[in-house]
């Protein structure tokens, strides 16, 4: 949902900012990059710190991020 949450605002970004949807559109582009990149990493932490507190600590930070995410487009 965190990855998605983007997309309904990308017409609004391309408003507001006076620019075309496609240059806009790297925002999601970018999103799912640096989650193929991040997911390289989980599988190793997983197992040194265990699942169930990465899961825990990533599904914290993703709330965390997403609710500042609200606060810095305006």
């Amino acid at each position: 949902a965190s990855l998605f949450f983007i997309q309904p605002l990308l017409p609004a970004l391309a408003k507001q900012n006076h620019v075309p949807i496609d240059n806009v559109s790297i925002i999601h582009s970018d999103e799912t990059a640096m989650l193929a990149i991040g997911l390289l990493f989980t599988g190793s932490l997983s197992y040194r710190f265990g699942r169930k507190k990465l899961i825990v600590t990533a599904l914290f930070s993703g709330a965390v991020l997403t609710c500042l995410c609200s606060t810095a487009i305006s």
